[in-house]
């Protein structure tokens, strides 16, 4: 999502770049206080107004009221910036369509389930207006969210990225075992590895980094690729100095996470 973020507007077209994007991210290391469902909420509403200054009138009245009626350090509430978010799409001054890209489903702290209604009473609420409302989320395949938007279109990553990997892994390998250098056997049990590694990164690049730096120091070490047997007896990330470094990483360090690669899902 991050990517897209940072690269979107060098692909968009005329169309697409007069539309709002916003995004939200489930996962931050800058903010403590991003996981919640009304962290989401604000967020969204925060850049569709900030992007369309003319959609903030339309949610005044309800600002007015939970500033005068609550004495808490936060004004808005769950409930709150639901209901601003709503009285957002039915306003009738502005159209045309804001698309949402959410990152990190799984990693709410709130309710899954709640999440799911939210994100889908959102759609819902837009879908007949003059403003409409996409949404693009990522996740694992969180049986919450699975069984809930399985109807909705999505793609699996790691499907589409196999073969970048792939190349990645055999570029980098092939280069630091000295190729040309190379016995069949040695070739043929580094074509293995490569094959292994793309199988198991599950789409996770920052894996398949973390594990061809320690392939490679070795390597460097003196080491030929007959003489690896712990990277083809351990499962990812089964080497120590592997265990640590990476928000993918599974709680007994077994690989980029037990719960699988992140998936996309679009309604």
């Amino acid at each position: 999502m991050k990517y897209i973020r940072d690269n979107l507007s060098d692909r968009m077209s005329a169309s697409w770049k007069r539309t709002n994007q916003t995004f939200h991210f489930f996962f931050s290391k800058k903010k403590e206080k991003e996981s919640e469902i009304v962290d989401f909420l604000n967020s969204t509403l925060y850049q569709l107004c900030n992007g369309n200054r003319t959609l903030i009138p339309c949610i005044y009245d309800i600002y007015k009221i939970r500033r005068d009626g609550t004495s808490q350090e936060y004004i808005w509430d769950a409930d709150s910036l639901q209901k601003a978010l709503i009285t957002v799409s039915k306003q009738t001054t502005s159209s045309g369509t804001c698309f949402l890209f959410i990152d990190g489903l799984d990693e709410c702290s709130g309710d899954q389930r709640e999440l799911v209604m939210c994100m889908k009473n959102l759609v819902c609420a837009f879908q007949y207006q003059m403003l409409k409302l996409k949404i693009c989320a990522a996740s694992r395949p969180e049986t919450a969210f699975i069984s809930r938007l399985q109807k909705y279109p999505g793609l699996k990553y790691q499907d589409r990225t196999k073969s970048d990997i792939y190349k990645y892994t055999y570029d980098e390998l092939t280069e630091a075992a000295g190729i040309l250098e190379l016995e069949a056997e040695e070739y043929i049990l580094l074509s293995q590895l490569v094959e292994d590694i793309a199988n198991r990164s599950q789409g996770v690049f920052i894996w398949v980094k973390l594990v061809i730096k320690e392939i490679i120091a070795q390597i460097d070490a003196g080491q030929k690729i007959s003489q690896l047997p712990h990277i083809w007896a351990c499962p990812p990330f089964g080497h120590p100095r592997l265990r640590t470094g990476s928000p993918w990483v599974g709680s007994e360090g077994s690989g980029p996470d037990p719960r699988g690669p992140t998936g996309r899902v679009g309604f």
